[in-house]
């Protein structure tokens, strides 16, 4: 999920958002990202809570 570009922090975000649309769209309901950038996906957990 977070493993790629973020270079472009915005764009990185727009990605991400398109395929957790994507998954969730499919019924996938819980994502587990054992090598992606913590800080970057931390911002989604305090997005969700």
């Amino acid at each position: 999920m977070a493993a790629i570009d973020l270079s472009d922090v915005d764009r990185a975000r727009g990605a991400t958002d398109k395929i957790l649309d994507n998954m969730l769209r499919h019924g996938i309901t819980t994502v587990r990202d054992m090598g992606g950038n913590a800080p970057y996906l931390a911002q989604y957990k305090e997005d969700i809570i």
